[in-house]
């Protein structure tokens, strides 16, 4: 029987051992793309044994982020980023993987430390209005479309 530390091959990848990462989102992406804290932080983890990495999960869309703060991979100048990351792991003898993402109608417009802020700031406001529940600050965009929240702008669907 294998041990963790063993060598493991699917097709024509073999990882040095069978410790993954999982996928973690740090909120530290610019309009999508990776930076030198991504290429520092996920290349620590590839030097100091992971065999196998997933970055922080990545967008398809922009509409699609957990955050504008997310990583994502709809738009070329994206690539470059990633590109870096991936050899830096490849470089440290880890195999990099991916994970490709849409949030939906979860997604946010700020980061989840603030949307609590934010949270607590709506259902002060709407205890102070008479209101019995802050769903009522959603307003219908259109007969059958999403709401959107007059406060922060984001969207949900019916």
């Amino acid at each position: 029987m294998p041990d963790l530390f063993s060598p493991y091959t699917l097709k024509d990848v073999t990882l040095r051992n069978r410790i993954a990462m999982s996928p973690m989102t740090m909120y530290r992406s610019v309009d999508g793309k990776t930076d030198d804290f991504h290429l520092m932080y996920l290349g620590a983890r590839a030097a100091g044994g992971f065999g196998l990495i997933f970055p922080e999960q990545v967008a398809i869309a922009p509409e699609g982020r957990t955050t504008p703060h997310c990583a994502g991979i709809y738009d070329d100048v994206q690539i470059e980023g990633h590109a870096r990351v991936t050899s830096m792991i490849k470089g440290m003898g880890a195999v990099a993987g991916i994970q490709l993402g849409h949030t939906g109608r979860n997604g946010s417009e700020v980061k989840p430390w603030v949307a609590g802020e934010l949270g607590r700031q709506l259902a002060r406001t709407t205890r102070r209005a008479g209101r019995s529940s802050a769903r009522r600050t959603f307003r219908t965009a259109s007969a059958n479309g999403p709401t959107r929240c007059t406060r922060c702008r984001s969207t949900r669907s019916r």
